[in-house]
């Protein structure tokens, strides 16, 4: 039998997920359950995530979040909220290239109502720096949970994403 510990963790993040499926959208109706085909697309964004910052491709990326995404990093980073404040928060105009040879996303979950949808997992990340001709690589590997939001056109994307790993390991 579950504590009552365990009941009041199971609720808070049931109150957590809703408070921030309320917040992605006002438009949601929750009566209207994903379909096969929602769960799909879902999926494929999912895996578009990582595959855009395998390719390398700043657009990439950008294309699978909504203008109004807000980034909720691991290790008490503050969030980051909306297109532009992204771009400057992953790509720094001064900041050394790096370049991501390795991001895996797995996910553990696939749920949703109407035009709001989440999903959570692991994945696993390494980066690499170039600065002045010396390379480093970094590796974490943590959990996920996004949320999804279905737009104008009937399109998916990233509306909420925070993510927890422990510190970077340099390899």
């Amino acid at each position: 039998m579950a504590t009552w510990s365990e009941h009041f963790h199971r609720g808070r993040w049931f109150l957590v997920l809703a408070t921030v499926c309320a917040a992605c959208s006002t438009q949601t109706t929750v009566d209207q359950p994903l379909t096969a085909e929602d769960i799909e697309v879902i999926r494929e964004l999912n895996l578009a995530y990582p595959a855009a910052w395998l390719a390398n491709d700043p657009e990439a990326v950008m294309a699978t979040l909504t203008d109004d995404a807000v980034l909720i990093p691991a290790l008490g980073t503050d969030p980051v909220s909306g297109a532009a404040a992204i771009r400057e928060f992953f790509w720094p105009p001064d900041a050394p290239t790096s370049t991501v040879p390795h991001f895996e996303m797995n996910p553990g979950e696939i749920e949703g109502a109407g035009d709001i949808a989440y999903v959570w997992g692991t994945m696993s990340l390494s980066f690499s720096i170039e600065d002045e001709g010396e390379s480093q690589l970094y590796t974490t590997a943590g959990n996920y949970l996004m949320v999804m939001r279905r737009g104008e056109g009937a399109e998916w994307k990233i509306a909420r994403y925070i993510w927890n790993h422990p510190p970077w390991e340099l390899s």
